[in-house]
């Protein structure tokens, strides 16, 4: 037997061995402090930002984490008077075909983690933007006055996971505030005349210029905690923190956490544990200040 043909017999053992025993498997790297992919337990995948990816779309973004991947369209919007306030609404879609895990989900069960990330994405970027400041959305009358019944905005955006191989979070948070960054919204008003919302064009007032409804940016910064050793003898687990997890990495993990900081003061916005017996309280303060550089890098190479 040569050489490839015996590397090749090992690759194919490795491989038999990882899908029987995943968590031994993984336990004989995190033990070296090191991950199946390569990375060291506290690297980050890449992350690559691309604008214009959808040729039928004035703006589109796509976001990727390594191999995870998702993408936003045009942002839509309508003009109501049937509302009471401005509103934001974002959801989040999981093609069966995103990633293994997803494809073996019925309709139900897929369906209740998108329900899961929409809402994430919707807390947090709610938090980024200011729909409510007569400075951002000043909705006029003809004569300058608030007109009755009041106009408001209603935005849409659809998040589409294209390759979901962990820590989707950071990434559909990423590709929103991205694609939102540049977005202007006129300055409108009502023609009592004609019964119509007409535009005020910024070039007659320098004063009614669009502005953008982005107030802050936030990202996240997401860990598991896996076992990297177990004693045979009194069944006790040593564990080690991975950052940016992989799909595989969050299905072992027996805690993941999700940490969003605001780029604006390094206020925590968000901190979510799935499990946290196994944690140190002196552990999560130093991983509070890792999210607070990650977030600050994200918004310096990206933003």
């Amino acid at each position: 037997m040569n050489s490839a043909e015996n590397n090749n017999k090992k690759l194919d053992e490795a491989s038999v061995f990882k899908k029987i025993h995943p968590q031994s498997y993984y336990s004989q790297f995190l033990r070296e402090e090191v991950r199946p992919d390569g990375r060291q337990l506290a690297q980050y995948r890449n992350v690559q930002i691309s604008g214009k990816v959808l040729s039928q779309c004035d703006s589109s973004c796509m976001v990727k984490f390594g191999k995870t991947t998702c993408v936003v369209g045009k942002i839509t919007s309508e003009v109501s008077n049937t509302s009471n306030e401005n509103k934001l609404l974002i959801s989040v879609k999981l093609p069966s075909l995103c990633s293994a895990f997803f494809s073996s989900l019925s309709f139900v069960e897929r369906e209740k983690y998108q329900q899961q990330y929409t809402y994430f994405v919707n807390r947090i970027v709610q938090q980024c933007v200011d729909l409510e400041t007569d400075s951002q959305f000043q909705i006029l009358d003809e004569e300058g006055n608030t007109p009755t019944p009041k106009i408001t905005w209603s935005l849409y955006m659809n998040l589409v996971v294209l390759d979901h191989d962990g820590n989707i979070e950071d990434c559909l948070l990423i590709c929103a505030l991205k694609l939102m960054q540049s977005l202007q919204l006129p300055f409108i008003y009502f023609d009592s005349k004609e019964s119509q919302v007409k535009l005020v064009p910024s070039k007659e007032n320098m004063l009614w210029q669009p502005k953008k409804i982005i107030s802050h940016l936030a990202f996240g910064f997401t860990f598991a905690q896996m076992i990297a050793e177990t004693d045979e003898e009194t069944n006790e687990h040593k564990y080690v923190i991975v950052y940016d997890p992989s799909s595989e990495e969050e299905q072992l993990a027996v805690n993941k956490g999700i940490i969003v900081v605001s780029t604006t003061d390094g206020s925590i916005l968000h901190f979510e544990q799935t499990n946290s017996a196994h944690i140190s309280e002196t552990d999560e303060k130093q991983l509070m200040e890792v999210a607070k550089h990650r977030s600050k890098a994200i918004q310096l190479a990206h933003f």
